[in-house]
């Protein structure tokens, strides 16, 4: 008998008023109704989730943050964001400053690159190479023989107009070579992250950070030719790599107390003269 109760199901009928007839039925025990109503709560739940994380109905949730609060929390994360790099560069500036003050050695100093995975400068140890020496010998006992003192064949003359010079980067002339107003290279308006490419083969000899210009790149080619990339975002190479003529050395950026906009600053130097770069380079 006792099994009989546990297994006892009700049943809902329906029938017609007035013939008394069942039209239909519907057998049910305890245990199905309270899997039917879990089964309800699980649904609705779902239901509830998508419709506040996925439609404005989110909005009118007492406390929930509108779109505007929203909005202007993004752009106060990114403003706070940007003025934490600044304040980063500007203690460093100014801690190196003093070190330079009180005559430290900066051998250690190590320039971050502030960004989203940004690559790191590694420190490079002021060690002369046995190549460097040997070349360096060679010039001073070439000097030393020489009738005319510095004029060596090491870095024999060339005329720049038949090197193939790379663009480092393409886009508008914003600010032509100038020296007149001291402005000795040539801006070019480019996308910000756009690649800054090699002009020529070379090898890198400082790639540093510097309150006016930010974030720069100087390599030395042949023929006594240096090429100077200032106002970067993100430097791929470090001093001592040795480049070829369009490979990327780092992106386009907007740094330094100089600059006005995400662009490149490049100047191109030979025997220690700066030349206009638009007459060996078409950056269009």
């Amino acid at each position: 008998m006792e099994e009989l109760k546990k297994d006892k199901k009700q049943r809902i009928a329906v029938f017609y008023d007035s013939a008394y007839k069942e039209i239909s039925r519907i057998l049910y025990t305890k245990v199905q109704v309270w899997w039917l109503a879990l089964f309800v709560f699980i649904v609705l739940f779902i239901l509830d989730f998508f419709i506040i994380s996925y439609t404005p109905a989110k909005y009118l949730i007492p406390g929930y943050p509108t779109k505007e609060i929203i909005t202007t929390m993004r752009i106060n994360d990114v403003m706070l964001d940007s003025i934490r790099q600044q304040l980063e560069m500007k203690n460093q500036y100014i801690t190196n400053l003093i070190k330079v003050l009180k005559g430290d050695s900066l051998n250690n100093y190590n320039p971050k690159i502030v960004g989203d995975s940004s690559p790191k400068f590694p420190q490079i140890k002021n060690v002369i190479s046995p190549e460097d020496s040997s070349l360096r010998q060679k010039i001073e006992e070439q000097e030393m023989f020489s009738t005319e003192p510095g004029n060596t064949d090491i870095e024999a003359q060339v005329n720049l107009y038949q090197l193939n010079f790379f663009p480092p980067v393409k886009g508008v002339v914003s600010n032509p070579f100038n020296p007149s107003q001291n402005h000795l290279g040539t801006d070019i308006v480019a996308s910000p992250g756009q690649l800054v490419l090699a002009a020529l083969d070379g090898t890198i000899i400082n790639a540093s950070w510097a309150a006016a210009t930010g974030y720069s790149v100087q390599i030395q080619h042949k023929y006594n030719i240096i090429t100077a990339y200032k106002h970067l975002a993100d430097v791929i190479v470090k001093e001592g790599d040795k480049v070829v003529a369009g490979q990327p050395i780092a992106t386009v950026g907007n740094t330094g107390e100089l600059s006005t906009g995400p662009h490149l600053h490049f100047e191109l130097w030979q025997n220690g003269t700066p030349l206009n770069a638009e007459e060996y380079i078409s950056f269009k």
